[in-house]
């Protein structure tokens, strides 16, 4: 893929435009950071371990890319550009980008959403009642991508996920 686009493609044009690759690329390297390691090739949007700007810091820089570029930034603006954090920093922190775009007051793109927080929130605490508790983050991959589950909880710890589902189960 490397010699086919002359670069090194960011893991969501990867998953994007080849659907064979996300399962390959856990199967065989774990993830899109190992992947690159292995390989010997730089990746190109490190997602930084720490985030230190606000939301509104982001909200602000989101909105003086997408002027620049002239139109709302897209996931490949942003995982292409080494002039700002990747996409998955913006999912992260607000849930989508169409989310970002909609608080930016710009028109949100097309959605391709496969659930709701509601389905998710409701398959977990069936998950919870079926195991007893909390389940790991490997159990919890085999049912639905933990990266889907953080992202509509606007989270990037489990455990968040686990305690709003815990206090769900209290007041029911």
């Amino acid at each position: 893929v490397v010699k086919e686009k002359g670069y090194v493609p960011s893991k969501s044009e990867l998953d994007n435009q080849y659907s064979f690759f996300n399962g390959n690329l856990k199967k065989h390297f774990g993830n899109y950071a190992k992947m690159c390691k292995e390989l010997n090739i730089d990746q190109p949007h490190p997602t930084p371990t720490t985030v230190t700007e606000t939301d509104e810091e982001l909200i602000e820089m989101y909105k003086e890319f997408s002027e620049k570029l002239g139109h709302p930034a897209t996931i490949k603006d942003l995982d292409t550009s080494d002039e700002i954090y990747n996409s998955d920093v913006f999912v992260t922190r607000f849930g989508s980008i169409n989310e970002l775009r909609k608080i930016c007051g710009f028109k949100p793109g097309k959605s391709r959403k496969k659930y709701t927080k509601e389905e998710i929130k409701n398959k977990l605490i069936q998950v919870y009642k079926e195991n007893g508790g909390r389940i790991s983050q490997k159990q919890l991959s085999k049912i639905i991508p933990q990266s889907t589950v953080l992202r509509y909880f606007k989270t990037t710890r489990l455990s968040d996920v686990w305690n709003e589902i815990e206090k769900e189960l209290e007041m029911k």
